[in-house]
């Protein structure tokens, strides 16, 4: 009978069959949703290389615009699913500060043959699958908050500095709003996350300096630099976040900011 090839990618302790899209860790099935395993693939797809969060949400969420906290939270989600008990975060994905992620693992390929009769009808599933995925994808879009809501706890506080300084970094009154959200979340996770209370407050800042919004947003921005000094004396970041602070409160009057 006429084979067809049947993919397998070894990594790590993971087996990933690319025909059935069925992942096992250890010979034990490992259950991801259809999103889940679609980000897997993009990481996987991209190693060694590290895949930006714009180059993951073409992939994973193509038309579909989603926020960044959505591929934060789905990193998280990915993660756990993927994740024994006391096994280190970044065993198989790691943040890339402004960067992205990356896969860690190396990948290694095998193919051995398969019915085509087998291969038909499981390529007929795949459309299924993906036709169910981008219905229920429109169905999200109409309820992101309550899917916010639901899986928000999954994400990591470092899962959420990493992503704000990335937007940070862009320099843009859009990108510095999702920033400062994103470092919110993480301080929600986290209270005393020092790379947060830091980011938080030099966005805050740019805020003033750079889009002209109202200048008692520098309160905040000094608190939270104070905070970060309060936790670690020696945290250079955040002595730069507070003389930015202080730069900026040139011209108004400091009584009402300090």
């Amino acid at each position: 009978m006429t084979q067809m090839p049947d993919k397998t990618l070894i990594t790590a302790d993971l087996t990933i069959n690319e025909t059935t899209q069925r992942v096992y860790k250890n010979k034990q099935a490992v259950s991801l949703t259809d999103l889940s395993y679609q980000t897997l693939m993009a990481l996987i797809t991209a190693s060694p290389k590290v895949i930006s969060n714009d180059d993951l949400i073409d992939q994973v969420w193509q038309s579909v615009e989603v926020s960044p906290e959505t591929v934060t939270q789905r990193i998280a989600m990915l993660r756990k699913a993927l994740s024994s008990g006391g096994e280190v975060n970044d065993k198989y994905i790691k943040s890339i500060r402004n960067k992205g992620y990356r896969w860690v693992p190396a990948v290694h390929t095998k193919t051995k043959g398969i019915p085509v009769f087998g291969g038909a009808i499981l390529i007929g599933l795949a459309v299924l699958l993906l036709m169910s995925l981008y219905f229920w994808l429109g169905h999200q879009q109409t309820t992101g908050s309550q899917v916010s809501t639901v899986i928000s706890s999954e994400a990591s506080a470092d899962d959420y500095t990493q992503q704000a300084w990335h937007y940070l970094d862009k320099h843009e009154v859009k990108s510095n709003g999702l920033a400062i959200g994103l470092f919110r979340k993480s301080l929600a996770v986290n209270p005393n996350h020092l790379n947060a209370l830091t980011g938080l407050s030099i966005a805050l800042s740019h805020q003033v300096t750079k889009f002209n919004q109202a200048d008692d947003i520098l309160v905040e921005a000094k608190q939270a630099a104070e905070q970060a000094i309060s936790i670690n004396p020696n945290h250079a970041q955040a002595w730069a976040a507070l003389a930015f602070v202080y730069d900026a409160l040139v011209g108004f009057d400091l009584k009402q900011h300090i």
